[in-house]
């Protein structure tokens, strides 16, 4: 009786870990790994290698990134809704490693990436000073752990989650409109993409109603919008994309309003330089 029960519980535990699995290999055919995570490897790469490091694919579910010359090399390996991100910095010929698991990964927002980077970089920084302490003759001290760019956690540009309320809503407003641009052929605003405005009016903490389009309307709402940095710009991009490739491919109507928004508020190119 007791082996029946304990193949039963061998049994459970193997068909759980292959469905598992097979939600995984679901989550790669729809989008590659570097796609699925392309905020967190963004700004991690900008970090640790100013923009430079370079992914090489070790199987769908892993890969490296590294920059020639470097002293760190970053490991990004997904397997049953997990990321786990190994960091090895070497100093003074030792080298320290850093891994970090993150559950519950198959449907990240854009801002829970960057959480993530942030958590990640700032937990880095601290395991490199002891590091250092460690391995530094005492007369010299432990430097501050700095990446390739030396650039500090808080010379950091402000993401839109850090902006004022009202350019909060100028964001969700231009959601807004985006989905509503082709509703003679879907016949309004699909469920789908009334999931990704809701997901960011929710991360934003925008629960209350607001009324900012129909104050302002789309031009000044664009005129706003003009304001944001580069980064913010790059950020928005990556909303209007997730929301327009919720419902499916992008079609001409979504393509035209979302090109003649992009033009107003100064990102460079065509949208589907983008995709």
């Amino acid at each position: 009786m007791i082996w029946i029960i304990i193949t039963a519980i061998i049994l459970f535990f193997l068909g759980k870990m292959m469905l598992s699995y097979q939600k995984d290999n679901v989550d790669l055919q729809e989008k590659s790994l570097q796609e699925k995570f392309h905020v967190l490897i963004s700004r991690l790469n900008e970090y640790a290698f100013n923009g430079g490091g370079i992914i090489t694919p070790i199987d769908k579910r892993e890969f490296n990134l590294y920059r020639e010359g470097s002293n760190q090399i970053i490991n990004f390996m997904y397997s049953q809704g997990t990321l786990n991100i190994t960091w090895r910095y070497k100093y003074f010929q030792k080298e320290v490693v850093h891994k970090k698991h993150f559950l519950n990964c198959r449907n990240l927002s854009l801002f829970e990436q960057g959480n993530m980077a942030s958590t990640l970089i700032k937990e880095m920084v601290e395991v490199i000073n002891e590091h250092k302490r460690k391995v530094l003759p005492i007369d010299t001290g432990g430097d501050i752990f700095k990446p390739d760019n030396s650039i500090e956690l808080e010379e950091k540009e402000p993401c839109l989650i850090d902006l004022s309320k009202r350019y909060k809503e100028a964001v969700i407003s231009l959601l807004i409109v985006l989905a509503g641009s082709d509703q003679e052929l879907t016949k309004g605003i699909r469920e789908e993409e009334f999931e990704v405005i809701n997901k960011y009016a929710d991360e934003f903490c925008l629960t209350e109603e607001f009324t900012l389009l129909q104050d302002l309307g789309l031009a000044k709402i664009l005129e706003m919008l003009k304001a944001l940095s580069d980064s913010q710009k790059e950020e928005l991009v990556d909303l209007v994309l997730e929301l327009l490739k919720s419902d499916g491919p992008i079609n001409k109507i979504e393509e035209e309003q979302t090109d003649f928004a992009l033009i107003k508020i100064d990102v460079p190119g065509h949208l589907l330089i983008y995709v």
